[in-house]
């Protein structure tokens, strides 16, 4: 019985060492002032052709997207973004919609899609 108790306890922190890993959350608290940045549209199928898009949050609260078809500059939005944290993990919010964030170590993605593997890259 005892040893069954063990293992039980064993798997029980295997699977929350595991949860905390996979959402890749740092062990500091997370701040609006981690986020703030320049960032770029990033896919990781390379043979899919993507726009380079480029998001900047500032430290003020807002933001400026710069949509760029084909590589050449053609639309900007601006508004205002807010980082959220919950049950869910850490999320930006911005342009009616929310983000979710991927930290590891320096790296900062804000993720589009995980299906298809695209997200805004922070530029170091």
């Amino acid at each position: 019985m005892a040893q069954m108790r063990a293992c039980t306890m064993f798997g029980i922190l295997a699977l929350l060492a595991g949860a905390s890993c996979f959402r890749g959350e740092p062990d500091a608290p997370l701040t609006a002032e981690t986020f703030v940045g320049t960032y770029i549209y990033y896919a990781a199928d390379k043979t899919e052709p993507h726009d380079p898009d480029e998001l900047t949050l500032r430290a003020d609260g807002t933001y400026m997207l710069i949509r760029e078809p084909s590589g050449l500059p053609r639309a900007t939005e601006e508004g205002r973004w807010k980082l959220v944290v919950d049950s869910y993990g850490p999320e930006i919010l911005f342009a009616r919609r929310g983000y979710p964030v991927r930290i590891k170590g320096r790296s900062i993605r804000l993720v589009i899609s995980d299906d298809r593997s695209h997200w805004y890259q922070k530029i170091e």
